[in-house]
C-alpha cells in the first residue's frame, strides 16, 4: 500500500482551524485514492491525541530532545528516519505549519530528498512576507535574510509546490523553477459548510433589526481594524449611526478591540475573541456586510489570496475590500464586493457606498452563492491528481 506523510512543527494546534485546514482535504483526497496517511507531529504543549484527527489518520508524535547535543536538529530528522523505517515516499505539508521560521526544516527535506521521498508542499501565503508584515522581521536584517533563504531552498527541494493565489504564483515561477513545478490555485471554501442556509446567531447575539457589520480573521496592524472602526463608530452617516459591529479573531489589535468593546465603544462593538472554524459560517450569516481591510503598502497584502472573501460570498453576504493586486485579478468575476481603494479614509467610503447599496449587493452576493465556483474540495482534487501525475515517472 501507498503511504504519505503529513508534517507538524511543536507549534501546531489542533483541531485545525482557520486556513490550517486545507491539508486534511488534501489528506482525505489521499485516503480516497487508497494511501495509508500518517500525521507526523513533533510533540507540544498541546496533546494532540485528545483531539478529533480523522479516525483514518495514523498519528505519530515525535518527543523534542531538548538536552542533547543537536537535540533539536535530532528532532527534527527524526521523522524523515520514521518515513525512511516505514516506508513512505510520500510528503505533504502546508510550510505555515512546518518550521517556517526555522532552517530545522531544510535538514529535514534534505533528509527525504536522500532516500527518495516525493516532496509537495504548500505555500498557502508567503510566510517571510508575513512576517515582515507584521513587524516580527524588518527587511534587510540579517533574520529577514534567514527567513527568505529558508524558504526559497525549501522550495528547491521539493518535487511540486502548490500556490494560492496567481499574484505569488508568479513570484515563485521567477526563483527559476523547472516547468509545471508550481501549481497555481484559490483555495476556495467547503460549500457543504459555507453556504446561504446555515443557521445565523443574530438573536443569540441579540442583534435583530439592526444593521451588523462583521470582521472575522488575523487581527494584525495591517488590517487597519482600530482606525476603520473608530471611522464607523463616528461617522455622521445615518445607517453607520445605527449599526453594530461584530469582530472575531487574534491578533496585536485583539486586547485593544476587547477594550474599546467594553468601554469606548460598548453596545457598539461586540468582540468574540477567537472563533471557532466550525462557527464561522453562521456568524458570517449573522452579518448584513463584512468588511476585508488591507494595508497595502505591504507586498504581502498585495498578493495573497483573501480567504475571506470566499467565505463570505459562499454564504451569499456581500463584502467590503481593499482593491490588491491579486483581487484585481478577480475583479469582475465575484459579484457581491465592493472595492476600496488604498487607505483608511477610502474604506470607509466604499463601506458608506455599500450600505447604501445594500439590498441591489446583497442579491447579487446571493447570485454568486448559488453559482460558486471556487470550492475547497475541487482544489484539492487537482492538487493530488497533479501529485499521483508527476511522480508516476519517479516511481515507475
Amino acid at each position: 500500500m501507498k503511504r504519505i506523510a503529513f508534517v507538524f512543527d511543536e507549534g501546531i494546534r489542533f483541531p485545525l482551524e482557520l486556513g490550517n485546514v486545507f491539508v486534511l482535504y488534501i489528506a482525505d483526497e489521499f485516503r480516497k485514492k487508497g494511501f495509508e496517511v500518517y500525521f507526523l507531529v513533533i510533540k507540544n504543549k498541546y496533546d494532540v491525541k485528545k483531539y478529533n484527527i480523522p479516525s483514518y489518520v495514523k498519528l505519530e508524535v515525535f518527543e523534542r530532545k531538548k538536552f542533547r547535543l543537536f537535540g533539536s536538529l535530532v528532532t527534527s530528522v527524526a521523522p524523515a528516519i520514521f518515513m525512511r523505517k516505514m516506508g513512505i515516499k510520500y510528503l505533504y505539508f502546508d510550510e505555515w505549519l512546518f518550521y517556517r521560521r526555522s532552517t530545522k526544516k531544510l535538514l529535514f527535506l534534505l533528509m527525504c530528498k536522500l532516500f527518495g521521498v516525493f516532496i509537495s508542499f504548500l505555500v498557502r501565503d508567503p510566510a517571510p512576507l508575513y512576517e515582515i508584515a507584521t513587524g516580527y522581521v524588518k527587511p534587510g536584517t540579517f533574520k529577514c535574510s534567514k527567513l527568505f533563504f529558508t524558504a526559497v531552498t525549501a522550495r528547491k527541494f521539493a518535487d511540486v509546490i502548490s500556490v494560492f493565489g496567481l499574484t505569488q504564483a508568479k513570484i515563485i515561477k521567477n526563483e527559476s523553477h523547472r516547468k509545471g513545478k508550481v501549481i497555481q490555485q484559490y483555495r476556495g471554501v467547503d460549500t457543504e459548510k459555507f453556504n446561504p442556509s446555515v443557521k445565523d446567531r443574530r438573536k443569540e447575539l441579540g442583534v435583530q433589526g439592526m444593521l451588523v457589520i462583521g470582521y472575522f480573521g488575523m487581527l494584525q496592524e495591517y488590517r487597519m481594524l482600530d482606525a476603520i472602526l473608530r471611522g464607523i463608530f463616528t461617522s455622521d452617516e445615518i445607517m453607520l449611526k445605527e449599526s453594530i459591529v461584530i469582530v472575531g479573531g487574534r491578533g496585536k489589535l485583539a486586547e485593544e478591540l476587547r477594550k474599546m468593546a467594553e468601554c469606548e465603544f460598548k453596545g457598539r462593538l461586540i468582540f468574540l475573541g477567537p472563533v471557532n472554524y466550525s462557527d464561522l459560517p453562521s456568524y458570517i450569516k449573522s452579518c448584513d456586510l463584512l468588511l476585508c481591510p488591507m494595508d497595502t503598502v505591504y507586498l504581502f497584502t498585495q498578493i495573497i489570496a483573501n480567504t475571506k472573501i470566499f467565505e463570505t460570498l459562499a454564504v451569499g453576504k456581500p463584502i467590503v475590500a481593499t482593491r490588491t493586486k491579486e483581487l484585481s485579478l478577480l475583479e469582475g468575476r465575484l459579484r457581491g464586493v465592493v472595492y476600496a481603494e488604498q487607505g483608511q479614509e477610502q474604506f470607509l467610503e466604499a463601506l458608506k457606498k455599500a450600505v447604501k447599496e445594500l439590498d441591489v449587493l446583497s442579491v447579487e452576493a446571493s447570485q454568486q452563492a448559488l453559482n460558486f465556483g471556487y470550492t475547497i474540495q475541487k482544489s484539492a482534487q487537482e492538487i493530488v491528481e497533479i501529485i499521483l501525475e508527476r511522480s508516476n515517472s519517479k516511481f515507475a
